[in-house]
């Protein structure tokens, strides 16, 4: 029974199928059995076989693990519009295949289940990168009914119907609901995703914010720290300039003052020779020495008058009347014969006296 299996495509391990103690071995019951249970696979690694194809013995028993519309959306694999254009992916119980249809197939739908048997027929099978052509010519379908591959399809067909996401590996728990996206509804999703990011990325710029501000604050609080003490540097140096510019001043001042206390000691301008009338007027120095000495000559009694008298002295108490408001050159005539200005004065104001008498 087993070599007549093997002519029919059948690559069971006896040892599997011995375990499974069926009641009757033939066809129509290894259809109803995963074949993950009847062997360890028989089918070369043809997915890394590379652009060259790679050609297996027939004939081979397959079983289906999905079937699908190449041309329909995922989400709407039943679409009406779409032609049809059937994937078959089938395993060996260990390595899957790609089958692609290039004829049609009435026992081949979307309603095929999991666990539905196909032989190839052909006593040569071309594969090229883990693809082999479905041709309804050499390919039978065997069927089969694998119960717990079946319940599972079953249910997510059931949930797709509910409009229920069937992606998640796992059959039970909550999933989300599915939505057919409209166009308008694609631009709003994708302008929820935007924003979302540019809040994430906003957070992301305040935390980032926030763990730098402590040094921030130390960075101003430094340059705050050096602007200070160069402002500091600039005020001593502004005011060691100051100060030096009021000194100065305070001595040139005083220089003013000392020098204009020594011109009003004296009787000219200055250390200039003052003259009246081409005749040179003696400083208050020259005139304190010269009534010392006339002083002197009075108590010697040999003072006489105007050959002992100076004539800077004579311009001196003219000058004085001058000042009182007497005429020069009066004041010029009775200084001759005065010792001193009070007695040019009496003189002066004598003869005016007796003038008016006459």
């Amino acid at each position: 029974m087993m070599e007549l299996l093997r002519k029919q495509g059948w690559h069971v391990d006896e040892k599997l199928v011995g375990a499974l103690k069926l009641p009757t071995l033939n066809e129509k019951a290894l259809c109803d059995i995963d074949i993950t249970s009847l062997t360890k696979g028989f089918l070369p690694d043809v997915n890394s076989s590379g652009a060259a194809a790679v050609k297996m013995p027939g004939p081979i028993v397959l079983q289906v693990v999905k079937v699908s519309n190449l041309s329909a959306p995922s989400y709407d694999q039943s679409s009406q519009g779409a032609p049809r254009m059937l994937k078959v992916t089938m395993t060996d119980g260990k390595t899957r295949i790609t089958g692609i249809e290039v004829g049609y197939h009435g026992k081949l739908s979307l309603q095929t289940v999991p666990g539905t048997k196909i032989r190839f027929n052909s006593p040569s099978i071309s594969v090229r990168r883990g693809l082999v052509e479905i041709n309804p010519a050499v390919i039978d379908v065997l069927g089969g009914n694998v119960s717990h591959l079946v319940e599972r399809w079953k249910l997510k067909q059931d949930m797709m119907a509910a409009g229920l996401r069937t992606t998640h590996t796992s059959i039970g728990g909550d999933r989300p609901k599915f939505e057919n996206f409209s166009d308008s509804a694609l631009k709003q999703a994708r302008r929820g995703e935007i924003e979302e990011k540019r809040a994430r990325a906003k957070k992301k710029n305040l935390e980032t914010k926030e763990d730098e501000k402590p040094q921030r604050e130390k960075m101003s609080s430094d340059v705050s720290t050096d602007a200070m003490f160069h402002s500091r540097q600039a005020n001593d140096v502004v005011g060691s300039k100051l100060s030096e510019m009021e000194d100065k001043a305070y001595k040139e001042k005083q220089e003013k003052q000392r020098a204009w206390r020594e011109k009003r000691s004296r009787r000219g301008m200055g250390d200039e020779e003052y003259t009246i009338g081409g005749q040179k007027v003696m400083t208050l120095e020259e005139h304190e020495a010269m009534e010392a000495r006339k002083a002197e000559l009075a108590k010697k009694g040999t003072l006489q008058y105007p050959s002992e008298c100076d004539s800077s002295l004579v311009m001196s108490i003219a000058m004085q009347l001058a000042e009182m408001g007497f005429d020069l050159e009066e004041g010029k005539r009775v200084a001759a014969n005065a010792r001193d200005i009070s007695e040019a004065v009496a003189m002066i104001t004598s003869g005016q006296q007796q003038q008016q008498q006459h």
